[in-house]
């Protein structure tokens, strides 16, 4: 466990409080997404160096979740060959969102590697710079989707996880609201299956 470092920081270098316990590899969750077990044993499953989880039929979750709207959507886009080329982009067109990305990433001990030089090349040059970095307000707002499309920028591969569903994301109450009664109702397994 590691300690938020406070509002002048943002996923990055928070991210970056637990740098000593990467390892030979690590598996980086939000704390404000529940998961399934077999989205946890897809991701494990991964044999590749970077491992995003990325959800197909997250359009039916979103329109629930917003009555009926297609809001907040950040791009993901795949390339034929299948990986990911672009990750991030905010209010981006419908077309270039090929999946969701969920906040759930597996790193091998090479995607440590690389994730730890991206990020102190980058922190070298930006720390003590407020311009926008990607797609965040600077370096140290740096979202998870920012540290993954630098990567991406130098050339390293990332690799989608296909989900359909399994998870739910709880930003405001209105999202507890609607897991609970789409549990009451019997409908929340067409999201997510909880044992």
């Amino acid at each position: 466990y590691v300690e938020w470092s406070g509002p002048e920081t943002n996923m990055v270098p928070d991210l970056f409080e637990a740098e000593n316990y990467f390892g030979d590899g690590f598996i980086m969750v939000y704390g404000d997404v529940l998961f399934d077990e077999e989205t946890f044993k897809r991701v494990m499953n991964c044999n590749k160096d970077v491992c995003v989880t990325v959800d197909d039929n997250w359009k039916e979750y979103w329109r629930a979740r917003f009555n009926g709207n297609i809001d907040d959507v950040e791009s993901v886009q795949i390339s034929q060959r299948g990986d990911i080329f672009e990750l991030g982009t905010p209010n981006c067109p419908i077309e270039d969102c090929h999946a969701r990305y969920v906040g759930l990433i597996k790193f091998s001990g090479k995607g440590v590697g690389v994730l730890k030089k991206i990020y102190h090349e980058n922190k070298k040059k930006y720390w003590d710079s407020n311009e926008k970095w990607l797609n965040s307000k600077s370096f140290k707002k740096a979202y998870t989707t920012d540290i993954l499309q630098a990567m991406i920028n130098s050339g390293f591969e990332i690799w989608p996880v296909h989900i359909n569903g399994g998870w739910l994301e709880f930003d405001t109450v209105d999202d507890y609201e609607n897991a609970i009664k789409w549990a009451e109702e019997g409908t929340l397994s067409r999201f997510i299956k909880i044992n």
